[in-house]
Formats: C-alpha cells, sequence, structure tokens
C-alpha cells in the first residue's frame, strides 16, 4: 500500500510539472481548519516558526541596526555558528550578562540616564559624553587601556598559541585589538595576503567594524583563513573549533573588561565614592549648622556625644546611620505629645543609635 501510494504521488507531481502547473498545499477534506503562513500551510503548529516567518526579516533589521556601530553587511554575513557555541560554553550567569552586555542593556552610564536614575550617560573614567557598551571596550582611560592590552597579550595569546593558529593569523588579531584600543586606524594593506588574510581584515574594517569581533560576530573569511593554513599542513584540526575557542576567550575577556571597569569606577577613590561623600559631608555641616536646639531631650546626644570633625573623619556607614537618625529626630519634633501607635506599629521593634550603633529598645 506505501509503495503504491508513493508511487501515485511521484506520478501526480511529475504531470505537475510537465504541465508547467504551480504546486500548493491544500486543505484536505477532513480538516476543519488549515494554518497558513505567506501562502504555505505548516503542517504543525510551531511558534518560533511563525514569529520567523511573520517577524523574521523586521527583526534582523531591527537588531543590524540597534548598535551604536551598526553593520554595513546583513546579519546573515557573520558566521554565526562558532558564535553560538562559544556562548554556550559560558555559565548561565555570564550568559546573561552577555546577553546584556551585546544588546545594550547592561548598567552603563548611557542606560542608567535612559532609565533616569542618572543625569548624564559621560563616562566617568574617560569623560567621553556617552558610555554605550562599545565605549567600554573602547575606553580612553589609560588603566582600562593597559588592562586590555595585557589581557590580548597574555590571556589571548596563549589560546591562539594552542590552538595552532596560522603565525601571521595570530600576530595580525594581537596587534590590530591592541591598536583598536588604542584608537589607531586599520591599514588591511599592512598585512600579508596569505591564505586570503588581508580579505578578512578588510571586510571586517570595512563591514562588520571590531566592536563586533570583540563580541564575536566574525566574517566567515576568518575561519577560511585557518582552514587554508591546516589544510596547506596537513592538519585535521577543525576550524570551526578553533574559531569557537578564539571567541570564546574573547567572550571571558568582555567579561574581564567590564569588570575592571566596575572597579574602577565604584573603588574608594572613584568619582562615584567622592561624590558620595561629598554629599553626605554637606549633609551632616547642614544638620550642625541647624543645630538640636528643638530636639527631643533622648535625641540630644546626637549633638553632645558627636562632634563635627570626628563625625566627618568617620566611615561612611557610622555617618549615613547619624544622618537617618537625626532624619528621625526633625520627624519627631512635629510628631503629637501623645501620639498612640497605629495599628500597623503595634508588635514592630524600635531601634536606637548609640555609640555602640543601633540596638532594640
Amino acid at each position: 500500500m506505501n509503495e503504491k501510494m508513493d508511487t501515485l504521488a511521484k506520478k501526480f507531481i511529475k504531470k505537475q510539472i510537465e504541465n508547467n502547473k504551480e504546486r500548493y498545499t491544500v486543505r484536505l477534506w477532513y480538516k476543519k481548519w488549515a494554518f497558513y503562513v505567506n501562502g504555505n500551510k505548516l503542517a504543525n503548529v510551531n511558534k518560533n516558526a511563525i514569529y520567523e516567518y511573520l517577524y523574521g526579516v523586521e527583526t534582523l533589521q531591527y537588531w543590524e541596526n540597534h548598535h551604536d556601530e551598526p553593520m554595513n553587511l546583513p546579519s546573515n554575513s557573520v558566521d554565526w555558528e562558532p558564535a553560538r557555541i562559544a556562548l554556550n560554553r559560558l555559565s548561565i550567569g555570564l550568559r546573561r550578562f552577555f546577553w546584556k552586555f551585546s544588546s545594550g542593556h547592561i548598567g552603563n552610564r548611557h542606560m542608567l540616564c535612559h532609565r533616569n536614575e542618572i543625569e548624564t550617560p559621560e563616562c566617568l573614567l574617560c569623560d567621553h559624553h556617552e558610555e554605550r557598551s562599545s565605549h567600554v571596550l573602547q575606553c580612553k582611560n589609560v588603566k582600562t587601556r593597559l588592562h586590555c592590552e595585557n589581557l590580548v597579550k597574555t590571556k589571548l595569546a596563549t589560546i591562539l598559541e594552542e590552538q595552532k593558529t596560522e603565525p601571521n593569523l595570530q600576530r595580525a588579531i594581537i596587534r590590530i585589538i591592541c591598536k583598536v584600543r588604542r584608537g589607531d586606524n586599520i591599514n588591511p594593506n599592512d598585512y600579508l595576503r596569505d591564505h586570503g588574510l588581508r580579505d578578512a581584515i578588510r571586510e571586517q574594517e570595512e563591514n562588520l567594524k571590531w566592536y563586533h569581533f570583540m563580541m564575536g560576530r566574525w566574517s566567515p573569511k576568518w575561519r577560511t583563513v585557518q582552514e587554508r593554513y591546516l589544510t596547506s599542513i596537513k592538519s585535521k584540526r577543525s576550524s570551526l573549533r578553533w574559531c569557537t575557542a578564539i571567541i570564546h576567550k574573547l567572550m571571558l575577556i568582555v567579561w574581564d573588561i567590564w569588570q575592571y571597569r566596575n572597579q574602577l569606577v565604584f573603588a574608594d577613590d572613584g568619582q562615584l565614592q567622592v561624590e558620595e561623600r561629598n554629599r553626605i559631608n554637606i549633609l551632616i555641616n547642614q544638620e550642625f549648622i541647624i543645630g538640636g536646639e528643638h530636639l527631643l531631650e533622648e535625641d540630644q546626644f546626637l549633638f553632645e556625644d558627636f562632634d563635627l570633625d570626628s563625625l566627618l573623619r568617620s566611615d561612611a556607614e557610622t555617618k549615613k546611620n547619624w544622618i537617618a537618625r537625626m532624619n528621625a529626630a526633625r520627624h519627631a519634633i512635629d510628631l503629637p505629645e501623645e501620639a498612640q501607635p497605629t495599628e500597623e506599629e503595634t508588635g514592630m521593634t524600635q531601634l536606637t543609635f548609640d555609640h555602640f550603633g543601633w540596638t532594640d529598645t
């Protein structure tokens, strides 16, 4: 029976081709309904396939122009397979970071300003007018530049050596990343033509950009260079595995650069911490100018036990606790003398601030 049905089906298709008739799927007699997308009947309802049919083109166009350094080639010109494998090799936490960083939704200054959490998006390390993800990898701060170059010349160079990278390709990758990090221009003519190396550099420079190279969005020509080299030395190594290993290391370097950036921004001598200390000191000075004449008797210790000079020299936690207790003391002045606790306040623990910190009363 199966052979007979197969023969009839092939005979029908052959006849349709001979008569130059358009072939299309139809809804069978006993089917109550059928699902068509762009004129094609789907054998089953797959939400991913449906979304790709309906919004695939628009989604690709959005991401091609989403980044502040857009690619000049369509996204299908990128060698996505090694990037996909490399991303899956990361831990869940690093994958989450990479998704946010590559899409621009990481907590950089541009995004924090967009969320109205800060007033200005400028970089705190080099005073660039806007800190986006691409700027984090190209910041002109001397410390971040030297840190990046050190990572490239040690960790990246090691994996390039371990993966038996074509010698000229290995030197070119290290040299180019360091030059891009310093803000120098890349001239493809400065590099050799061996195995198509110059063509790979030119396409990345003119179309895909070096920011996307760091993010694992490579031209297929990079893999071709390594594949031709492996063939010339009669090696059975895989160019796909080589490409995956290098991109995986670059992703880890991007994570390391982001962590180092956070260390500088949030360091004790960083601009954010300096501004926070200045803000707290101003509040303390204002409170001492107002004085504690009108404070309740139980709150007088805030001025009796603390003087301005010693408080300004104390640690940040003590200053914040003192300000919070002072705000509560100012608020207590306006409360009625016999205010009864509300239903929500019943059973709550009252905290008192003294020389030993916050204690239960």
